[in-house]
Parts: C-alpha cells; sequence; structure tokens
C-alpha cells in the first residue's frame, strides 16, 4: 500500500462519531510510519494539551519517538501517551477513554474536505519524484503541484483528476508551462464546473507540509491570458 491508501480499520474514524468537539486546526491527514500506508485524520480541540490531537472516532492521541502514534489514557485531569499504537487496537476493545471524557468539550467535530477523501487526489503525496511543491492557480482556480523551478512538468487538479502539463525541454518555468496551457484548464475547469474554494486553502496548505511540500500560495503567470 501507498500513502493514498486510508487504513480500513480507521473507517470509522473518517465518520466522526465523537459529538461535541471544537477543533482549532483544520483536518490533517497524518501517517502512522510502523504500518506502511496508514493514514488517518485528526484534529486539534482548543482545549487539548500541547501535542495532543484527537481522532475522528473521539480518541486522544500524539506523536512519539520516530514520529510513531499513541493513544493517550487519563491521567489525574489531563492526559498521557499510552503503549497502544494507533492502529494497532481497536480503542473499545481495550477500554480507552475519549477523549471529551477525559477533558471537557463543546461544539462539533470540523467538516472533512471531500478532496482529502478523493483517493486520486491524495495520490499526489506519493509524486515526489516530480512534486516538492503546491499552490493555487488565481485563474483558473485549481490546485497545483511540481518541482522546483524548472520543472519537468506541472500537474493541476481539474476536480475529477490531475492534469499533467509537460515542459518543453530543460529550463522552462512553471508560469510558462501553465501560460500554454492556460485556455486547456479553463476548458477543464467549465467542463468539470470546477473552481477551488478559497476556504479550503488553510486546509491544503497544512496538508502539502505533512507530505513534506512546500507551499507556495497564489500563482498568477503574466500575461496568462
Amino acid at each position: 500500500m501507498n500513502k493514498r491508501v486510508l487504513l480500513l480499520v480507521v473507517a470509522c474514524v473518517l465518520l466522526g462519531v465523537a459529538g461535541g468537539v471544537h477543533a482549532r486546526s483544520q483536518p490533517l491527514l497524518v501517517s502512522q510510519p510502523v504500518y506502511q500506508g496508514m493514514q488517518f485524520f485528526v484534529s486539534q480541540p482548543s482545549w487539548a494539551p500541547p501535542g495532543w490531537y484527537m481522532t475522528y472516532d473521539g480518541y486522544p492521541v500524539s506523536r512519539g519517538g520516530g514520529g510513531v502514534w499513541y493513544y493517550g489514557i487519563p491521567s489525574g485531569t489531563t492526559v498521557v501517551p499510552s503503549s497502544y499504537v494507533v492502529g494497532s487496537v481497536i480503542p473499545t476493545q481495550v477500554s480507552l477513554v475519549p477523549f471529551t471524557q477525559i477533558i471537557s468539550a463543546v461544539s462539533p467535530v470540523p467538516t472533512i474536505p471531500y478532496w482529502l477523501q478523493d483517493s486520486r487526489f491524495v495520490q499526489v503525496a506519493d509524486w515526489d519524484r516530480l512534486v516538492d511543491r503546491m499552490g493555487v492557480l488565481e485563474r483558473p482556480r485549481l490546485p497545483l503541484a511540481w518541482k522546483g523551478d524548472s520543472p519537468s512538468c506541472v500537474f493541476a487538479w481539474t476536480g475529477r483528476a490531475w492534469y499533467k502539463m509537460l515542459a518543453r525541454g530543460d529550463g522552462e518555468s512553471p508560469g510558462e508551462i501553465l501560460r500554454r496551457h492556460g485556455e486547456t484548464l479553463q476548458n477543464f475547469a467549465r467542463q468539470n464546473s470546477f473552481l477551488w474554494n478559497d476556504a479550503d486553502t488553510p486546509t491544503l496548505a497544512n496538508q502539502a507540509a505533512i507530505w513534506g511540500f512546500l507551499w507556495m500560495g497564489r500563482m498568477a503567470p503574466l500575461n496568462m491570458w
């Protein structure tokens, strides 16, 4: 399995059965290094102690040595790491306690953006040979991914797939590649009735960092139209 495969064991995490949680941050898709290909969503409630996150089925987790994620257990009025590795157990079968029973909380769980649940979108996380940075095109508003100042190609998310735009030889900049494909991108946006929602940009920027990519913000190549 690769990065874009979500472990079935944590499917309930995506459904979010934990009501009554106010999150400070957008949902994040994180990796569990001890299980190849395992990913799961977490959020960070405003009331959580530093370094603690909550799964979408409501359990506290934190990242320990080697980037491994562990469930938390109560210790007085706070939470401490347990020996249970996320993905190794089903919380209800080992008597782990939901975060909201350890520390009081209010408000609903934030919604996971649809594109973070789309295997076609998140496959970009596996393309580190071709991608080391991401951003959003100004017009039409589409997510972008590419590598370096003279990439071999630039990818644009068209709402249904990543469209690959090849460079012409060496030395062509991302902006030059985008200018050549501007009309095609406009056609994709119209055909798919898709434009990126700016409200999702902070989540994408966070996710790009988790994938190990630089966040380049808005791309507006000169003389594109």
